[in-house]
């Protein structure tokens, strides 16, 4: 309410409301502490060092840098914790060699073992997660370790080393050091909370999405406890990656949704390269393809500008790969990351080509290697989706089936129906993702049972209608999407010509029937004759089967 009548003050006026609030009010009085701050500077009031430090502390969280950065320069004597606290307010703002000076004077001027652990992880996560020198932060890790002599601390820095391990392509090796630091860490909530927080993205990682759901509810009780926002923020981001993998749609959404109004997405922000990155694999899944476009291009400008080299590499890949599938070639980007760029990679691959199969099971299998285990199965489908894969669908096969959720399930399903040729098993599959509402995979699953069918009794006429039947229910799903993927729509249009199925004018009067319209009414909305409208309705009903209006509904 104060700042809405200091927005109606200027000059004068607004100096002696800010000196008489000021007054009134003191650091624990419950006021939020940046705004205390902007109203002690702005009467020419002193701001003592506590309360600097308190506010800066929540304007880096709203990421009003500058601001920060002006309430930290004015403490005379900056301990470590101010030094970290104004490398994230430089490194946010985008001016990581600002940032990397003072990480580098941080830790030159630490003096006990926290300090330390505390600079040189911050420093550690700045050259490994943002100016991409993963060498030099493992060594700066290293060198700290053999400084550091009290079993907390070393816990701690384990913890840490573990977490930037998860997050940057070296998951095999993170396993060893998590469980070093798990059993380290004793019962300190702030020696816990790496350690657990490490668990929770390895588990992820690895498929264990149930074993996962406890240790990240005890991640968000520590960083609560401890009142560590970015923490509680990375623990929101490995929950709804578990929650999407487990084809919750709605919940990953919420999550997503909430996140970003949290950050406001007008303005680049943390983090925001993953939930954008998030936010677009969802729209993908639901068939959304211009808002995850949008998204993913978002996403790159986000990691961009804070240097996000984990999920930036990633969004990278994935931004090339959404619009693939939307039709439209983009050049790949130098800095996609090793597990972002497959799928991209393999949809650039030409329809036909002979090697699809082999070069998705490798990438696939890489994947599994560098310790993202989730995401081999995701990758091995782009082949299967395309026709005969058994070397992909053996890695699907293989892997998700010891992973945990309905989508892993389906992709099992989905992959051994493929090489036993069961059209059965692949509609089961696509009952399943129908239900977990994820269109984009449902529409995988219908087009390969309908090329195994079609395949099968393309030439018995008494089987073109259930052939007809899955081509409309096909065709249906693909029309949903925005816009319409243009290989689905190619192998649909393959299948209708060598199954004779109903024009596109027989299937549109036949959709407005099904809504309730009248011949009258179709024929005037199309400006043509209620006989018209009656001979393709014939058609439709031969074609598909039917005994008359009143089993369109079913099908429209």
């Amino acid at each position: 309410y104060v700042e809405v009548i200091r927005a109606r003050l200027i000059g004068e006026e607004s100096r002696r409301l800010c000196s008489k609030l000021a007054t009134a009010v003191g650091p624990d009085d419950g006021v939020d502490p940046a705004l205390l701050c902007r109203w002690l500077l702005d009467s020419g009031a002193t701001v003592d060092d506590a309360t600097a430090r308190r506010g800066a502390a929540v304007a880096i969280g709203r990421w009003e840098n500058d601001f920060a950065l002006q309430l930290l320069e004015r403490i005379e004597t900056p301990t470590v914790a101010d030094l970290v606290q104004a490398q994230w307010a430089r490194a946010n703002d985008g001016d990581v060699d600002g940032a990397e000076r003072l990480a580098r004077q941080a830790v030159d001027t630490a003096t006990s073992d926290a300090e330390l652990v505390d600079a040189g992880l911050a420093r550690a996560e700045l050259l490994i997660l943002q100016l991409g020198r993963a060498v030099d932060g493992y060594a700066l890790i290293d060198e700290i370790r053999s400084r550091v002599t009290q079993p907390e601390q070393i816990a701690r820095l384990d913890g840490g080393t573990a977490l930037y391990m998860r997050m940057s392509g070296r998951g095999l090796l993170a396993a060893k050091v998590t469980e070093a630091a798990a059993g380290a860490a004793g019962t300190s909530d702030d020696t816990r909370l790496p350690a657990v927080l490490a668990d929770a993205f390895g588990k992820v990682f690895l498929g264990e999405y149930d074993a996962a759901g406890p240790v990240i509810v005890e991640a968000y009780e520590l960083a609560e406890r401890l009142r560590q926002p970015h923490n509680i923020v990375r623990i929101s981001i490995v929950e709804t990656l578990r929650t999407l993998m487990l084809g919750q749609l709605d919940a990953a959404e919420a999550l997503v949704d909430q996140s970003l109004r949290a950050a406001d997405v007008s303005s680049v922000r943390p983090a925001h390269a993953a939930w954008l990155g998030l936010g677009a694999e969802l729209a993908a899944l639901r068939g959304d393809l211009l808002t995850a476009g949008r998204r993913t291009a978002e996403a790159v400008r986000a990691a961009a500008h804070v240097d996000d080299i984990g999920a930036g590499g990633f969004v990278r890949g994935e931004h090339r790969a959404i619009h693939r599938e939307m039709g439209i070639i983009l050049e790949r980007d130098p800095t996609e990351s090793p597990v972002g760029r497959c799928r991209a990679e393999i949809r650039a691959l030409p329809d036909g080509d002979i090697g699809i199969d082999a070069r998705a099971a490798e990438l696939a299998r890489s994947t599994v290697a560098a310790g993202y285990v989730q995401w081999a199965p995701w990758i091995a489908m782009e082949a299967v989706r395309r026709g005969p894969a058994p070397e992909s669908a053996a890695v699907v096969i293989e892997v998700a089936a010891g992973l945990d959720g309905a989508l892993c399930e389906a992709y099992v399903e989905h992959a051994q129906g493929s090489v036993d040729g069961d059209v059965e098993r692949i509609d089961a599959a696509a009952e399943v993702l129908a239900a977990a509402g994820v269109l984009a995979l449902e529409l995988d699953a219908r087009l390969t049972a309908l090329d195994l069918a079609v395949d099968a009794a393309a030439d018995d006429d008494g089987a073109r209608v259930e052939l007809r039947r899955r081509t409309l229910v096909a065709r249906q799903l693909a029309d949903r999407h925005l816009p319409p993927p243009p290989r689905s729509m190619a192998r649909i249009a393959a299948v209708a010509e060598r199954i004779e199925m109903p024009s596109d004018r027989q299937l549109e009067i036949a959709r407005l029937v099904a809504e309730g319209r009248t011949s009258k009414e179709v024929a005037a909305e199309l400006v043509v004759s209620s006989r018209t409208v009656d001979n393709h309705l014939a058609a439709v009903y031969r074609l598909l089967g039917l005994g008359g209006r009143s089993e369109l509904t079913d099908l429209f």
